[in-house]
């Protein structure tokens, strides 16, 4: 009987060894697979931070790209409202001008240096 109890413990010491030795190759496995996929994340991240960092660098291109072709528009813009102010009071100096009478005296000379004899000479009448 005390033989058969020994063998018993023994059988029962194997079986817990047993079974802790397929608990730690289990646990070792899993901690291998964790590892694998903490290094795929590790990787993962290094691969979004540098196409981050890319991604940043083109935009920063692209802004100063549009503050240069936005400063152009701009400078454009003034300079055609300059052109456009000049040709505006150009237009009002003609208009003022054209709208003017002509001073009595140069009309007074003008109707004298056109001769009554041709026929449809045209005077300058004074308006007023």
């Amino acid at each position: 009987m005390f033989t058969k109890l020994i063998a018993s413990l023994l059988l029962a010491s194997i079986a817990g060894n047993l079974y802790t030795l397929y608990s730690k190759q289990s646990l070792e496995a899993d901690l291998q697979a964790q590892s694998l996929k903490l290094a795929e994340a590790i990787e993962d991240r290094a691969k979004f931070a540098y196409q981050l960092k890319k991604e940043q660098v083109a935009f920063e291109v692209y802004k100063q790209q549009t503050e240069a072709l936005n400063e152009r528009i701009t400078t454009q813009m003034q300079q055609a409202e300059e052109r456009n102010n000049e040709l505006l009071s150009e237009l009002e100096k003609a208009k003022k001008w054209s709208a003017t009478n002509v001073p009595e005296p140069i009309s007074k000379l003008l109707n004298r240096r056109s001769t009554p004899s041709k026929a449809g000479s045209i005077t300058l009448s004074t308006q007023k």
